[in-house]
């Protein structure tokens, strides 16, 4: 892990304080926030290129929140259940599925069960099959399982491929045909096409994520979706920013590899934005500031993102 990014990042997102309703919307409608959230952007920005240790350092503790004593029924140390309310709303929220039997389907797959006669164990995955309702205990999820099945839910593959196909085409036929504003040299102007169609493509592509995004304290309607494309457009320009490299202006070494890879960048970055825009870090940890494995005496120091 890139462990002193990581940190630093983790610590400006768990101790800026998320926006309301009424503050949220006109960030979103203005494009700006207050110096807190300017703070967060800019440590983002610092892990943008490599942001997947900073998602975990977020997930542990969201993962401790949702494992605290008395949230889950008869399930070993270091594993939560996947029918618990809360559970299914943090991975709903979380994830591009839309309803509570995608959600259950696709863990169906992920931790399937052996046979119909089988009875499960301490030490099993699976409780009580088959599943009757959302009292009923399901898959049980540790961490790395918990952590896998959020980054690989982020979108479809076949509606990124579609997205990419027209990223690629739109900065391809800007660059040829854009006359004397591009020349035939400029790196410059065309590393500047093809970071703005990656942005554009990368938005598009995070609409599944966030849709039904709701903010802490946001009335739902115009406010969550107005804050739901602020998310989309920072983390698609912070991944744009930090993930095109000199190689790929020319539009023809970007692959649909690269495009993919780029999204799962900007899948991360919207969820911890998402994360912090909702409230939850601050419910997850407690109140407390987020500063793993570093003494309370220290968590205001500079190095830790508190200066």
């Amino acid at each position: 892990l890139d462990a002193a990014p990581a940190l630093n990042a983790a610590a400006a997102v768990s101790t800026h304080r998320p926006p309301g309703a009424r503050a949220g919307a006109s960030a979103s409608a203005g494009g700006g926030g207050g110096g807190g959230e300017e703070g967060v952007l800019a440590a983002l920005a610092e892990v943008a290129h490599r942001p997947r240790p900073l998602e975990l350092l977020v997930l542990a503790v969201a993962f401790s929140h949702l494992a605290r004593p008395g949230s889950s029924r008869r399930l070993p140390l270091g594993k939560i259940d996947s029918r618990s309310p809360e559970v299914e709303r943090f991975l709903l929220k979380y994830t591009c599925l839309e309803s509570r039997a995608a959600l259950r389907s696709e863990l169906s797959m992920w931790c399937p069960v052996p046979s119909e006669d089988w009875v499960a164990d301490e030490s099993s995955f699976v409780w009580d099959a088959p599943p009757k309702g959302p009292d009923d205990a399901g898959p049980a999820l540790d961490f790395e399982l918990l952590a896998a099945f959020i980054g690989t839910h982020a979108a479809p593959r076949g509606a990124l491929g579609g997205i990419f196909r027209g990223v690629r085409a739109g900065m391809k036929t800007e660059i040829r045909h854009g006359g004397d504003s591009i020349g035939a040299s400029d790196d410059l102007s065309k590393a500047r096409v093809v970071r703005r169609h990656v942005q554009r493509g990368l938005e598009e592509a995070l609409g599944p994520l966030l849709t039904g995004f709701d903010p802490c304290g946001a009335e739902g309607g115009s406010s969550a979706s107005r804050l739901a494309r602020t998310v989309a457009r920072r983390a698609a320009w912070l991944t744009a920013q930090a993930g095109c490299s000199v190689a790929q202006i020319d539009g023809v070494g970007l692959s649909v590899e690269d495009f993919l890879e780029l999204h799962d960048r900007a899948a991360i970055l919207g969820r911890v934005l998402m994360a912090n825009f909702s409230g939850d870090i601050a419910l997850w940890r407690g109140g407390g500031a987020f500063a793993p494995g570093v003494p309370s005496s220290q968590r205001g120091r500079r190095g830790l993102g508190g200066g």
